[in-house]
């Protein structure tokens, strides 16, 4: 069944307003690659399914997305490939302003050396993986899609249930680790 009037809700609780979105597209004459990618673009940045890049709201990803839309092609098409992976973190690196990034990785370097605060650096290139992979399988439910399964998208069964793979590697280097010192005097168990 195909949608003929789609709205989207926007504002408030107290001043809702009901947004059509085949009006949208047609008055601001959207190409359409912009009107395909809009929902990976949505999945990635954070939705209702997936989490959020925090510190940065859809607004200023945006004015990325307008100027760097064609790096999410990959996030619409079954099987999702590495370059797929890949060119959505190229995109992330971007809306966190370290364009010349090759990985989230080498953008936390950067934005750590800036003194930039933990809680407002992009993810690792690890868990930013898996998170391209939940944004892309929630873009292709969006699509209709059924074929795909959730254990190969960023989500793993364990004990019966569906968990979040969040990572794959340590957060810090075992190496790391060993150089961490709490100054407490009581013994700690990391």
């Amino acid at each position: 069944m195909r949608c003929t009037h789609l709205w989207m809700k926007a504002g408030t609780h107290k001043k809702p307003k009901f947004i059509p979105v085949a009006e949208v597209i047609t008055t601001r004459r959207l190409d359409p690659l912009a009107v395909q990618l809009l929902l990976p673009f949505h999945a990635l940045t954070g939705c209702n399914t997936t989490s959020f890049l925090s510190g940065h709201s859809k607004k200023p990803a945006l004015s990325v997305f307008y100027t760097h839309r064609q790096l999410l092609q990959g996030l619409v098409h079954e099987p999702l490939s590495i370059q797929a992976i890949r060119d959505a973190e190229t995109f992330i690196c971007k809306i966190y302003k370290v364009p010349e990034a090759g990985t989230a990785d080498e953008t936390r370097v950067t934005l750590f050396k800036k003194a930039l605060r933990p809680e407002l650096l992009p993810p690792m290139t690890d868990a930013l993986r898996h998170h391209s992979r939940r944004a892309h399988y929630q873009s292709i439910i969006w699509l209709g899609s059924t074929t795909l399964l959730p254990p190969s998208m960023g989500w793993e069964v364990k004990e019966g249930q569906l968990k979040l793979v969040l990572m794959t590697i340590p957060a810090v280097p075992a190496s790391c680790m060993e150089l961490v010192t709490c100054g407490c005097i009581y013994e700690v168990q990391v």
